[in-house]
Parts: structure tokens; C-alpha cells; sequence
């Protein structure tokens, strides 16, 4: 292997670049029961993944407790040269933000912008290292949801990633400028943007079939 080989090699085994979303179904979804709340999550998975396929996004499509995990593999290519157009992943949100506002059952989703293992100290990591210059000199708010067993409560990570953002910041828990958002589970820490609405409803297909009977 030649230098200018061995300077490519990491570049060519590189893992493809992904777009990563948080989705949330609908009230009417998580609130019915744990037998039918796993068919209709079922339903909308399978109906996410369709639209993505559709819309020609190689997309996969998890269940994350009561949540859906999107990754959305981003296109390789050239550059985009500045002023010739939108960059490839600035292209693929728009078109998989469009697409998501159409799947009915979709309550909301946001962009994950970063993800961590499920610790107290890694998730303050992650977040002074994504958040903190977003926070600076504007008023802020920390919150957390979380799923499985820890050592530690939702009300614990808000604190602790509060305190450690409050250089420069001021919190405000009712009227935020900027609301730093975490999601955790027993196996990763999610640190999304702004939620963007969905149609609502119910997914596609879940429904029950009727037999209508009409005389004449």
C-alpha cells in the first residue's frame, strides 16, 4: 500500500453519513393500551419507512420505547460549491422533514443533534459541547425525558446540565428563548432540536375493518 493509499483508506471505510430523527406519535396513540399501542406503533413504523421509500430515502425505522427512531442515510458526493444550491444534507432535511409532515399518526419530530451512553457526566458533556454557545446570553431551559432505570431522575439531568450551561446564560423555566432538549433511555442519551408538528391522527391501517349494510 502507497502512502496516498494509506491517506485515502480511512476516508473510503468511513461510516455514511445519516440524518438522525426522534418521532412522536400522537396522544391518541400512546395512550391506549401496551398490546395496542405496540400494533399501532408497529403500523406507523411501517408506514414511515414506506413514505421514505416513496420519496427515495434509504431510511431505517426503529421503535425507541414509545418514540420512533429515524436515520436517514445522507447521499455521497462532491462538495456543493458556495451560492450553487443547498448542500446535500441541508436537501435531505427538507425533503424528510416534508415527508414526515405527511404520515398521519405523526404527533411531532425533531432532529437529533447528538447522542451520548445513558450517564449523568456524559450527558452534561454532550450538552456543554453542543448547547452551550447556543445558550450564551439568551434566556434558557433544560428538559429531560426519560425511560428505564438509572441512577439518576429527569429533574437531576436538568439540573445538572443547567448548571453547567449557566456560564454566561440565564435560565428561565417559563418564557425561554432557547430549550435545550434531552431524551434517555437505557441505552443512549439524545440531545434533539425543536420539535416540528406532524398531521396527528391515526396511523394508516390501523384501523379495524366494518361491514355496512344498505337497503334500498
Amino acid at each position: 500500500m502507497t502512502d496516498r493509499d494509506a491517506a485515502t483508506e480511512p476516508a473510503r471505510h468511513a461510516p455514511p453519513r445519516r440524518l438522525d430523527l426522534l418521532v412522536r406519535p400522537t396522544g391518541e396513540v400512546t395512550v391506549k393500551g401496551a398490546r395496542t399501542r405496540r400494533v399501532f406503533l408497529r403500523t406507523l413504523r411501517s408506514n414511515v419507512r414506506d413514505a421514505c421509500n416513496r420519496a427515495g430515502l434509504r431510511a431505517e425505522v426503529r421503535t425507541l420505547h414509545n418514540r420512533l427512531r429515524v436515520r436517514v442515510a445522507i447521499p455521497s458526493g462532491e462538495e456543493v460549491e458556495p451560492g450553487a444550491g443547498p448542500s446535500p444534507e441541508a436537501a435531505m432535511r427538507r425533503t424528510t422533514r416534508e415527508v414526515l409532515q405527511r404520515v398521519f399518526g405523526v404527533g411531532s419530530f425533531s432532529f437529533v443533534e447528538a447522542t451520548c451512553p445513558p450517564d449523568l457526566d456524559a450527558i452534561v458533556a454532550m450538552s456543554v459541547r453542543h448547547a452551550a454557545t447556543r445558550v450564551r446570553g439568551r434566556r434558557y431551559a433544560v428538559r429531560c425525558r426519560r425511560a428505564g432505570r438509572h441512577g439518576f431522575r429527569s429533574t437531576d439531568v436538568e439540573r445538572a446540565v443547567g448548571s453547567a450551561l449557566n456560564d454566561g446564560a440565564t435560565v428561565d423555566l417559563t418564557d425561554p428563548e432557547v430549550t435545550v432538549r434531552l431524551q434517555v433511555d437505557d441505552r443512549r442519551a439524545l440531545l434533539h432540536g425543536e420539535p416540528h408538528a406532524g398531521p396527528g391522527g391515526l396511523p394508516v391501517g390501523s384501523g379495524g375493518r366494518a361491514l355496512v349494510l344498505a337497503s334500498g
